[in-house]
């Protein structure tokens, strides 16, 4: 009976020890990937607004020439 509350013991430890370091790589270590993703997302949208604009111009002068 005390070896498997031991072992119950160290199994609950080794889990909590588990979790403390995986939140301390997650606080320690996502704003810089947090920066990453979001100079990469701000990029996306640059790439995804210049191509709406583009869209637009040629949906204008389209309907330029339409008039026409």
């Amino acid at each position: 009976m005390l070896t498997i509350a031991t072992l119950t013991w160290l199994l609950l430890i080794c889990i909590s020890v588990f979790i403390c370091c995986c939140n301390y790589w997650e606080l320690f270590w996502s704003p810089r990937r947090r920066r990453r993703r979001s100079r990469a997302s701000s990029e996306q949208e640059d790439v995804s607004e210049q191509s709406e604009l583009e869209l637009e111009q040629q949906s204008m002068l389209l309907t330029q020439f339409d008039d026409k």
